[in-house]
């Protein structure tokens, strides 16, 4: 039902939007950094990011590939 309020079990929903990047923006502001911290962390974030950009330079200059060797990638498998 369109427009009907979430049963109360429900509970709140939050949106947790994780922004990675924002072209070769740099943004840090209290609530939001772009590029996100974690992007050269996170395998889970940097393989699937470098597999559809393998080129990708992130705004501090860095390759992400170069990142992503820092990584320990073996759990990571494509679903497809």
């Amino acid at each position: 039902m369109v427009g009907s309020a979430a049963p109360a079990y429900a509970g709140a929903r939050t949106l947790d939007l994780d922004l990675l990047l924002y072209g070769a923006e740099t943004i840090a502001a209290p609530d939001l950094r772009v590029p996100h911290p974690g992007v050269c962390e996170r395998s889970f974030v940097a393989l699937p990011l470098a597999e559809l950009a393998p080129r990708l330079m992130l705004p501090d200059g860095r390759r992400l590939q170069d990142c992503l060797q820092a990584l320990a990638c073996d759990d990571l498998y494509p679903l497809a």
